[in-house]
């Protein structure tokens, strides 16, 4: 199986119809191709491009000028030991001609050693001549130049501060459209990890330079690595499935010490591995979680936890128009909105990716991160990836201009790339918000957000339930509790938090008495002394039908919502009254306590 990116290479050199290419991504993997796997794709290019171009040179600010292959016609334009220029020959104690004759290894005198590397300057100045057919010169066989570690030499932020890097710009941008090597057959390759370091200039419209992105392997192409390796078809679907994002490196350092490792174990070290490779790569951009818990510490949703348990399903078996693109979980804090998605990712048993702030403060930088951060999702599919307070870090389309756009254009690449269909069933956004009517509509729309659930402030039957779902999160507290629903009647208002550093605090009590369970005497003494975080009901009122407002579909309203509308409206009415009088009071009220069947999404 050859991969796309390495399949276009091929068509590529086959076709000759494009002469400058920036190859980006995984370039430092083994390329597979039939039995074979090349070190990397340098080395890759080098063995194709044997037969058919006798010159292969590369070039690196560290290395300077390497010639792998180069024929004879070369080595006589160049060698200045041979060279005549018109004034005589030319002099050996020339530091530009010592330098070249270095870089052909042709330098044998002690003395005269190689005192720098060859300036990038210089060098491309050496390739245009190359490049360019000269009067009473012989005609130069097709060239393989690759220029590794683009980045280092046109990178956008050296562009902008340095004159000679601009003149590299140029330099490309002229052998992109240049008839000269077009016809000669000439090939320019540009190696870099991230194309997104490389100055925008390069892939304008006029140029003719093609951008070729390779991934990390898919999990077919990583069930082929490791049955080449001899690794046994159960134990190589295993890995395989749960190394997702590692690269072929990566899992030969995998298998090389599961050797009769048992299965739980096998997971354990891919995990690892997986989260040591993705965040040495994007750590600055997301964080690779490892989820606790599944939905057995989930209180009471019933109706929310069956059909997340549809959903995983549908994921694991790749029913991919029975997967939502995103969920957008609503309600106010400490409703369970993040344990929730934990929980889910885990009922998935797939890749869980929490987002970190992409915004930086260099005009670009936020751009080029979302991107990276958009590839690190591709190549971890399938994923569950979770952004808490979305309404926060969402960016405007009508953002704040004073950042120079930064918000609206990551706002335009968030909104295409959560809306890419391609990835629907691969890719699960989950996203979690206390003020949804913050969110901008183009996020919240069906074919990016399918899904809007509110997550409400739980009942008295649900306190108890959370209440009763403690020791699955902490195994060692043991409960010997008779009358729940009588010891949290008092709680209405409290959230799942509230109630789980309660029977934490109940615990504590237990423990000093000398008691192996909680019990009854230990919930009533930790409600006494527990002292909740003090709230705006009218705030809390306002998320909660918000919440409400916003749900796509009545079948994941609570069974109560008609309860629930009326209580926070009372609790606002109170507080318009209290502040404006009885005559003042809003008609907001009344639309917002009005039969749920009539909410508007």
């Amino acid at each position: 199986m050859i991969q796309e990116g390495i399949s276009n290479v091929l068509d590529a050199i086959r076709l000759q119809n494009t002469q400058l290419f920036f190859v980006s991504g995984n370039i430092f993997d083994y390329v597979s191709v039939g039995q074979k796997n090349e070190q990397n794709f340098l080395s890759f290019l080098e063995k194709i491009t044997a037969r058919k171009y006798p010159n292969f040179i590369v070039y690196d600010l560290f290395s300077g000028i390497t010639p792998i292959r180069m024929s004879e016609a070369v080595k006589q334009l160049l060698n200045p030991e041979t060279k005549q220029a018109e004034s005589g020959p030319a002099k050996k104690d020339n530091k530009y001609n010592r330098m070249i004759a270095e870089a052909m290894g042709n330098h044998t005198d002690d003395s005269e050693k190689k005192e720098d590397v060859i300036s990038k300057m210089v060098a491309f100045h050496l390739f245009d001549k190359l490049f360019t057919k000269q009067k009473d010169k012989p005609t130069i066989e097709p060239i393989i130049l690759v220029i590794n570690f683009a980045y280092s030499i046109v990178s956008q932020t050296l562009s902008e501060s340095q004159e000679d890097a601009r003149a590299m710009v140029i330099a490309l941008q002229k052998w992109s459209q240049s008839k000269q090597i077009e016809e000669s057959g000439h090939m320019i390759f540009l190696l870099t990890n991230n194309h997104q370091d490389i100055d925008a200039r390069l892939f304008d419209k006029s140029g003719r330079i093609k951008l070729i992105y390779l991934k990390k392997p898919s999990e077919e192409e990583r069930f082929d690595f490791l049955i080449g390796k001899q690794i046994e078809e159960k134990k190589a679907q295993l890995i395989a499935r749960n190394s997702s994002g590692t690269t072929l490196k990566e899992l030969e350092r995998i298998i090389s010490t599961t050797t009769d490792m048992p299965a739980d174990q096998i997971l354990q070290l891919c995990f690892l591995a997986k989260k040591e490779a993705i965040e040495a790569e994007y750590g600055d951009l997301l964080q690779v979680c490892s989820p606790r818990f599944g939905f057995e510490v989930i209180g009471g949703l019933e109706n929310l936890v069956k059909k997340f348990q549809e959903i995983a399903f549908n994921m694991r078996e790749g029913k991919t128009s029975l997967v939502p693109q995103g969920i957008l979980l609503m309600g106010p804090p400490g409703t369970g909105k993040s344990l929730f998605a934990e929980s889910y990712a885990k009922e998935a048993g797939i890749n869980y990716f929490k987002v970190l702030d992409i915004k930086n403060m260099w005009v670009g930088s936020s751009e080029r991160n979302a991107s990276r951060l958009f590839n690190a999702i591709r190549e971890a599919a399938p994923v569950v990836v979770f952004i808490d307070e979305f309404d926060q870090n969402q960016g405007q389309r009508g953002g704040f201009d004073g950042d120079s756009g930064v918000s609206r254009n990551l706002f335009k690449k968030l909104a295409e790339f959560v809306g890419d269909t391609s990835l629907r069933g691969k890719v699960l956004w989950l996203f979690a918000t206390n003020r949804p009517d913050l969110i901008d509509p183009a996020l919240k729309r069906p074919g990016r957000c399918d899904l809007r659930i509110p997550i409400l402030r739980p009942d008295v039957h649900r306190l108890v339930q959370i209440c009763e779902r403690v020791p699955k999160e902490y195994p060692e507290i043991q409960l010997n509790v008779k009358r729940w629903k009588s010891l949290v009647k008092d709680c209405d208002g409290y959230s799942g938090a509230d109630m789980v550093e309660i029977v934490r605090i109940a615990w504590e009590l237990a423990n000093e008495s000398g008691r192996d369970a909680i019990i009854d005497g230990d919930v009533k003494d930790a409600i006494k002394d527990f002292k909740p975080q003090e709230i705006d009901e009218v705030e809390m009122a306002q998320m909660t039908l918000v919440a409400i407002r916003e749900c796509s579909r009545m079948s994941l309203l609570p069974e109560n919502v008609e309860k629930i509308i009326n209580n926070c409206s009372s609790i606002i009415k109170g507080k318009i009254q209290e502040t404006l009088g009885d005559d003042n009071t809003s008609s907001t009220i009344q639309s917002s306590s009005a039969n749920p069947n009539k909410i508007s999404n």
